[in-house]
Parts: structure tokens; sequence; C-alpha cells
């Protein structure tokens, strides 16, 4: 059986250095632990003990670590900025026109024509828009007379019971785009339809006092009265896109660049130089195999190479301790 363990500076500070391959059958040329072993053994055992020192030469080598800077990616997501559009109504604000008179005379005060101060046969002439002119004639204190393009109209009413203004009305509301009315307070008002210009003159002399003529007498003014603004209306004319705001939206992703790392991939191996590392050999055919890493002595006791325990001789299991023992066939 040959056991085999590398040399420690422990194991053979007490001994000579031994030249390369050298045996010897002499245990006193030993050192003191395999002297320990040896002087275990029987006759037999010992006769066939050798050792020996083996020298070799091992290779020293350096590691380098090999590896090359990556680029680290980060998939990012690819935003587009885009309008938010609103579809709203489009309207188209059109004046509303109305051309109106009101008179400065309460004739609700007046029970006949006489009261107001117009005198038979007094006249005056109205026009709405392009229309026909129509000639308004006081006839007689309970009659108007109404006369447009060749075609007249009578209307009477009662003298001094108030009646007439009633009768003024009625007159004047048979002109074709003309509503006459009274105001809460007794004044004469004139609207045109379409707001379209009315136009109040005297008719046959008139006075050099112009309060004094029948126009004036109803609290009228001579002229045109034009159509005013008097509010709007908005109608929707079609629709339109107006802006209201943006919005993100993802379209895709990227793979965005954000840093870098150091990515090892292998080592280098380089020889750098050899060292000396020495062996020891001893064979010791006396040794019977008994179990793994055990052995039988000559004596009968067993000796365990792993743990170091022998039966009864600690000064052997001391020595024993410094062997890692690999056994090894003979």
């Amino acid at each position: 059986m040959i056991i085999r363990q590398s040399i420690a500076a422990q194991l053979l500070q007490n001994s000579q250095p031994l030249k390369p391959a050298q045996h010897n059958n002499e245990p006193e040329s030993a050192p003191n632990n395999v002297l320990a072993i040896v002087s275990k053994l029987d006759d037999r055992a010992r006769s066939t003990f050798s050792f020996g020192v083996r020298h070799k030469l091992e290779p020293i080598y350096e590691f380098t670590a090999k590896g090359s800077t990556q680029d680290v990616h980060e998939e990012k997501d690819i935003v587009e900025h885009r309008d938010i559009y609103e579809t709203r109504a489009v309207y188209e604000e059109t004046p509303i026109l109305e051309t109106n008179t009101v008179g400065s005379v309460d004739l609700s005060v007046a029970d006949g024509l006489g009261d107001l101060g117009l005198e038979t046969k007094e006249k005056l002439t109205i026009k709405v828009g392009d229309g026909p002119i129509a000639v308004i004639n006081f006839v007689k204190d309970n009659k108007i007379q109404v006369k447009i393009e060749g075609t007249t109209q009578n209307f009477t009413f009662s003298k001094d019971d108030g009646s007439f203004r009633t009768g003024l009305l009625d007159a004047l509301n048979s002109i074709g785009g003309l509503t006459a009315s009274y105001t809460s307070d007794g004044r004469l008002s004139l609207v045109t339809a379409d707001a379209a210009p009315l136009t109040i003159a005297q008719k046959g002399k008139v006075p050099d006092d112009p309060t004094q003529s029948p126009i004036a007498k109803l609290g009228l003014e001579a002229g045109t009265i034009e159509p005013v603004v008097v509010g709007y209306t908005s109608e929707q004319i079609g629709t339109e896109q107006v802006k209201v705001g943006t919005e993100a939206v993802v379209i895709g992703t990227q793979s965005a660049k954000v840093g870098t790392q150091q990515v090892l991939e292998a080592y280098d191996r380089e020889l750098v130089g050899l060292k000396w590392s020495d062996e020891l050999e001893v064979d010791v055919g006396g040794l019977q195999p008994f179990a793994p890493g055990s052995f039988w002595l000559s004596d009968g006791l067993t000796y365990d190479l792993h743990s170091s325990a022998v039966s009864d001789w600690s000064s052997q299991a001391t020595a024993l301790q410094l062997l890692e023992v690999i056994p090894t066939d003979k």
C-alpha cells in the first residue's frame, strides 16, 4: 500500500532533505512522524517499508479577467402630443330692428277731437316703407276718412264720449304695415312691420306755427322715423373645430441608452513562472486493507487515516494528524 502526502514545513523540520526519487529501507533515516508509524509495524511490514521525497516542477499562472463594456438600454414610450379639438356651433347675430314712434300727448283726457284742437278737414299723410301714401282726413268731429290710392274708408264714432280714440286707432290700423295702439299713459304708439321706415307729413297748407298742425296735436312729429336696433337674435349658421387643449398619445416604444456596464466574459491565463513542490511517498507493504481510509496493524489495532484515531497510542495520533493520508493501491 502506498501513502502520499505533500510535505509541510512542520513535517520535515527534524529531518534531512532527501534527493529526488530517493528511497530508503532504514527507518532511522525517516522523519519522526513517519518513524512513529513504523514503530508499530511488525517485522514483515517493516522489511517492506520505504519512503522518498519527489520534487515536482509546477507552473505558476496569473489569471486576468477579460470583459467588455456594454451599453445598458431601457425601453421607453414614444409619445406624440396632439391637439384636442371640439366641434362647436357657429352662430350669427342678427340685429332686431324696430321702427316705432310714441306721441307726447295723453289722448285719454280728451272726450272728442275738439278737445285736442283738431279742426274739421285737417289732414295728414302716413307712408310705411315703400308702400302707398295714406291720407288721414278728420272730416267731422265724429268721422275720420282714410284714402289710399283712390280707395276711401270712413270710420265714425260718437262725439264727446271718448270713443274717438277707438275710431282713430281703427283708421290708422287700416294702413298696411302699420300698427297703432295706446301706451299705458294714453299716448299714441305707431309701429311698422319689418321695421320699415315711417314717414309722417302735413297734407295741405302747413301752418306757420308747427304746434298747430294736426300732427303736433296728436303728439307726433313730422318726418321719417328710421328703424333702430332694439336687440339681437342668434342663429346657427354652421359648425367649427375649436382647439381646446393637447394630449400625450403613446404611439410606440424605443430602446434608449441609459448607461454602460462592464460584463465579465472569461479569464485569460498567463504563465508567469515555475515553482518546485515536494511530495512524500511512503510504501508500507505490511498494511492490510480493512475499510475505506482504515487499516489493520500487525498487532490487531485499527488505524483510521482520516480521523487519525489509533486505539491506544495518542503519540502516533499527533504525528498522523500532520498527514492528510490518501490511500492508493500499490
